[in-house]
């Protein structure tokens, strides 16, 4: 019979603390706040060794980071964790086994993911016990800062030949009152020499409706630029539809080359 029991609780275990490290997203309560402890005779419970940690220089591009906190149970009865919130999708929280026995000192896992975090962070992960049913009984902090990427074309990450962008379509939407819909769209110079561009659509020169240009014309290496399109409103017909427009002078297989656009002319007056 003891046996009996004693896996029974190791199942329990395991299945709580995979739901605790699963629900990291913020349910219906108000800003998670946190309580100071548990009133016991024995004082505050589940006590930290410590609340926050100062996480060195890491770069916007850096793989995930992992901290980890150690927690125990001062108490003379055993206590569950049922909850954790974190405070961004940029951090996960990982607990091994979710029930505290008296005077059990665990690990809580604190993954960090600095992609696109750039400056100083201040994140944190509210743990939720049986005690509790409105507030937090901790909270775990990461604090630091992040620094840029060292590479300038970090957040550039589409490619047409040497030129980077960060997306690589246009979408463009009727208006009344212009003659021509213009869109813009930033681009850098990732070769070392200089760029002109113009543009094709399917290897045919462009119709006279539609304009390529940059801004400015040359494109210095490592420069960034405006590719500019302007399509003539007046020749459009009453209707969406999309096409590919191919830079030329980028260096790069037809393939690699094109820039979709999205023409939204459903409101288009006659």
């Amino acid at each position: 019979m003891k046996a009996y029991w004693a896996i029974l609780l190791f199942c329990l275990s395991i299945y709580s603390a995979h739901t605790v490290a699963q629900n990291t997203k913020p349910t219906k309560r108000a800003y998670p706040q946190t309580v100071r402890g548990i009133a016991s005779e024995s004082g505050e419970c589940m006590i930290p060794r410590e609340n926050a940690i100062h996480i060195p220089d890491v770069a916007e591009d850096d793989p995930p980071q992992s901290y980890t906190f150690y927690v125990k149970n001062h108490c003379d009865r055993t206590i569950r964790i049922t909850e954790v919130i974190n405070s961004c999708s940029c951090l996960t929280t990982q607990i091994s086994d979710s029930i505290f026995g008296p005077g059990e000192e665990k690990e809580i896992i604190l993954t960090f993911n600095p992609y696109r975090k750039s400056g100083d962070i201040f994140q944190e992960a509210f743990i939720y016990t049986d005690t509790h049913d409105d507030d937090a009984d901790f909270s775990l902090q990461i604090i630091g800062k992040i620094k840029p990427s060292a590479d300038p074309y970090y957040h550039f990450t589409r490619k047409v030949g040497v030129l980077r962008f960060k997306r690589k379509f246009m979408t463009f939407k009727y208006t009344e009152d212009n003659q021509f819909l213009t869109e813009r769209l930033t681009c850098v110079n990732s070769s070392d020499r200089e760029i002109r561009i113009s543009g094709s659509i399917k290897g045919e020169s462009l119709p006279s409706s539609i304009k390529v240009s940059s801004d400015p014309e040359v494109i210095k290496p490592g420069q960034e630029a405006d590719i500019v399109i302007s399509i003539n409103n007046e020749v459009l017909e009453k209707r969406d539809y999309s096409f590919i427009i191919a830079l030329d002078g980028v260096d790069a297989q037809p393939a690699d080359k094109g820039l979709m656009m999205k023409i939204d002319n459903t409101f288009k007056k006659k």
